[in-house]
């Protein structure tokens, strides 16, 4: 400590720039030479409290010594390491000498100012105002572009620090982002990757630096117009480490969340890298890295309406091909990826009717066989499924799916403890039954699964499953007009179920279980009429006629299940109870006749 203080009061010493060189030494030697990290940061600290910043100023701006500049930016590059030495480094007005160091000045010194001025403002916002505030983004891209042809020994390495600084400069900083690009830092970093894609350590440091600009809405749009995104692809055709890969590809997966990105990597000539990357072949875990990586990029362009039919192209794209072989590989990756690209295309009814055409649900049930529920992917079996609901939603798919055995292939999966899987399941399901009343029926008559179906009706922990669970009830009720499957969903417990979904607030699932509803009291009134009183369904419907907002649809309907429900005395006298006759009158004149008309009979009824 005693050697710290000696070298501090040289550095304090007004006249004799060589006795404060060789104090700046001596402390650069102290710091340097300190293995333990903790004693470092000591020492830091006990500088800092000695008022060590505001002496470096003046060594800063001694530009009769060159060497007393450079030492004293290195030393300030070392203090900023730390939180209070960062700290001070703002209030002490080092900065703007710092800066002053940047371009003009000898590369050594550049690199010292860098790595000071990038230390400062490593998670420091007060440092980044100041730099901001002070032309230190406009400095530092001169700096960046002057470097771009420089072939000096130390070039590789100022360009390097420099765009570290530039990293904590920008990072989590909105308006020194906004600055950074509206001066044009990403042509800079499109130049630089061109320039220099062999020096993978100033490449990764770039590409870290183009994420955090595609943070904001500005800089995507300046990615996209610079198609930089083109030029860091064209990365993975050089001989770059695995790393790298990674890196690009993560970069791109991010990117790719942008629908002109998207377009951008499928109308360039990468998707056959991608490909290329995939198919390499290796036992380690990097390539499975790789693989998973570039498999999911690829699913994720997949997801754009636009980038999804270039690479569909009416089935004659590459991806057709592409997913038929990754189902038929034996990487559980590559047959979830397989899976969810048919899932993905499967998102019109003219592609979902071309994919069947080629007998897609054979290739998706033959794989699901090869995995059976217990002990099996999870995440296959949901990526499956998920295919197979959107192939069963045009009308025309549904009888050829079923004549594949689709509901006896898949009913066993009822017995996943994943609750995505139930998801997808009972989502299959209940598209594939639309309009197909045998299947309605025998899957409906099925009481093993109707009692798994009731008890999914009341998770708590999944609403998807809960809404797809209550609503698949509703349909096998509508499609199967069965009597027998309604009284063996009454048996299951079924009913109040359907009665609750009065009350969702989509009125899609409120008229779905209207016209349940209205079956069952066309076909089993007598055997249900007691359960509907004690379930107050007449009270349900009476709120949902009272509503200012009601749709015609869901009028009509609600009224043409309260006629049916007339038909029971106990129904009957609950609708009198509840002045039912009330909020019926208010359709007696009304734009849609049948309402009018209906309404007018229920009166007329309640009146009796």
């Amino acid at each position: 400590m005693e050697e710290l203080n000696d070298a501090l009061s040289k550095i304090k010493s007004p006249s004799d720039v060589t006795v404060v060189e060789k104090g700046l030494v001596s402390l650069l030697n102290v710091i340097d030479n300190e293995a333990e990290e903790s004693v470092r940061k000591d020492y830091i600290k006990c500088l800092v409290e000695g008022d060590i910043i505001r002496c470096l100023r003046r060594p800063l701006m001694e530009t009769t010594s060159p060497s007393v500049q450079h030492i004293a930016a290195q030393l300030l590059a070392e203090i900023a390491k730390t939180a209070v030495g960062r700290d001070e480094c703002v209030s002490g007005d080092v900065i703007i000498p710092l800066l002053d160091l940047l371009v003009g000045t000898s590369l050594p010194d550049s690199i010292q100012a860098c790595r000071a001025l990038g230390n400062i403002c490593f998670d420091n916002d007060s440092g980044r105002h100041v730099i901001n505030d002070n032309r230190g983004v406009d400095r530092l891209l001169d700096l960046l572009r002057d470097q771009l042809t420089c072939s000096h020994s130390l070039a590789s390495k100022l360009r390097k620090v420099a765009c570290g600084f530039l990293f904590n400069l920008v990072n989590t900083h909105e308006s020194v982002i906004e600055k950074s690009l509206s001066l044009g830092v990403i042509g800079v970093l499109n130049d630089y990757i061109r320039t220099f894609k062999y020096d993978e350590d100033l490449i990764q440091m770039i590409l870290l630096i183009v994420e955090i600009l595609s943070d904001c809405e500005q800089g995507m749009t300046k990615i996209t117009e610079a198609n930089i995104a083109l030029t860091i692809g064209q990365l993975l055709s050089c001989d770059i480490s695995q790393e790298l890969q990674e890196i690009v590809l993560d970069l791109f997966i991010n990117l790719s969340e942008n629908d002109d990105i998207k377009l951008q990597l499928v109308n360039s000539e990468l998707f056959p890298v991608f490909l290329d990357i995939i198919k390499k072949p290796s036992n380690d875990s990097g390539q499975g890295q790789l693989e998973k990586l570039t498999s999911d990029l690829i699913i994720l362009l997949l997801t754009g309406d636009r980038s999804m039919e270039l690479l569909y192209a009416e089935g004659h794209g590459p991806i057709m091909s592409v997913a038929l072989d990754w189902m038929k590989s034996s990487s559980p990756q590559l047959q979830i990826s397989g899976a969810l690209a048919i899932g993905n295309i499967a998102r019109t009814d003219q592609h979902c009717i071309q994919l069947e055409n080629k007998e897609m649900t054979v290739e998706l049930l033959n794989l699901l066989d090869k995995h059976p529920v217990k002990g099996g992917n999870a995440t296959l079996h949901h990526a499956i499924l998920s295919a197979l609901r959107n192939l069963a939603i045009p009308a025309a798919n549904k009888p050829l799916m079923l004549g594949h055995g689709l509901i006896s292939r898949i009913l066993p999966y009822m017995y996943s403890d994943m609750r995505n899987v139930q998801f997808k399941l009972l989502g299959t399901l209940r598209m594939v039954i639309d309009h197909q009343e045998s299947a309605a029926i025998s899957l409906g008559t099925n009481e093993s699964f109707l009692a798994s179906l009731v008890n999914w009706c009341e998770v708590e922990d999944h609403e998807g499953v809960k809404g797809e669970a209550n609503r698949l009830v509703a349909w096998l009720v509508k499609h199967s007009r069965s009597a027998e499957v309604m009284r063996l969903m009454l048996g299951c417990g079924a009913l109040p179920h359907i009665v609750n979904m009065l009350d969702a607030e989509h009125t899609v699932m409120q008229n779905e279980a209207i016209v349940a509803l209205t079956l069952i009291s066309a076909v089993i009134l007598e055997t249900v009429s007691q359960q509907l009183v004690d379930l107050s369904v007449l009270a349900k419907l009476k709120s949902i006629i009272d509503h200012d907002q009601v749709i015609h649809e869901i009028t009509y309907n609600s009224l043409t299940l309260i006629s049916s429900l007339l038909a029971s005395d106990p129904l009957r006298q609950q609708a009198k109870q509840l002045k039912l006759t009330q909020s019926i009158k208010r359709f007696e004149q009304n734009e849609e006749n049948r309402i009018e008309t209906l309404a007018k009979t229920l009166i007329s009824v309640l009146s009796l």
